[in-house]
């Protein structure tokens, strides 16, 4: 069993399946520190699906390598302007 205490309300976390995560990473409104320590279980692409979640820049460029930027880009609120993460191409690699 796991607890921790989010926005004054003490969450208990038993051994959960890996449904239980999806819906967890999904819809549950996640704080940075909170990512940072369940960033084994949670499951990045329904993560990448969170409309509760506030994105900031810090989320977002901490954790770039693991989301789903087609999956955040179509569910993600209009204030992540998407062009701040994207990484010029190198000289001499193309796309493909």
């Amino acid at each position: 069993m796991k607890a921790f205490k989010e926005n004054s309300k003490v969450m208990i976390i038993y051994d959960l399946n890996k449904e239980t995560w999806k819906i967890l990473s999904r819809e549950f409104r996640w704080t940075e520190e909170l990512i940072i320590k369940y960033r084994r279980d949670i499951v990045w692409k329904e993560l990448s699906k969170n409309i509760e979640m506030l994105w900031t820049r810090s989320i977002l460029k901490r954790f770039e390598q693991y989301l789903d930027w087609d999956v955040l880009s179509y569910y993600a609120p209009d204030y992540i302007d998407y062009r701040v993460f994207c990484r010029p191409l190198e000289l001499g690699k193309t796309i493909g």
